[in-house]
């Protein structure tokens, strides 16, 4: 983070659990500002397993015998694409709409226009 920061004016902070010691970059704690930051990234990992009940299983996942980060990368991709759709909890508690599902995923550094003939055009079902 440091290193990625460098010579940038706004500087960014890792919400880290209380197992971290706090510095420039890492902010953890308990206090009710903490929390309130907390408890909205929660919701979102709710609904991930609301969403993906495979995800509660923790008897199911294990390390070295699953690709358990493809897995919550690929679940939470969907999860997005769905409050795009939708929308969620954390969306009505910041008074926010989330971006269309066109605008999602038109964002990015690297980003294209999407294709007439995907089903993802806006005009695909005009």
């Amino acid at each position: 983070m440091r290193a990625l920061q460098a010579n940038r004016p706004l500087k960014y902070r890792i919400l880290g659990d209380s197992a971290y010691t706090t510095n420039d970059v890492i902010v953890t704690g308990t206090s009710r500002g903490i929390a309130a930051i907390r408890e909205p990234i929660e919701w979102d990992y709710k609904d991930l397993k609301t969403m993906w009940k495979y995800m509660d299983y923790k008897h199911v996942l294990s390390l070295k015998k699953q690709p358990i980060a493809k897995i919550v990368f690929v679940s939470m991709l969907l999860r997005n694409a769905h409050v795009t759709m939708n929308g969620n909890q954390t969306a009505h508690y910041f008074l926010c709409q989330p971006p269309t599902l066109e605008q999602w995923l038109s964002q990015g550094p690297r980003a294209k226009e999407i294709p007439i003939d995907s089903i993802f055009h806006p005009n695909h079902f005009a």
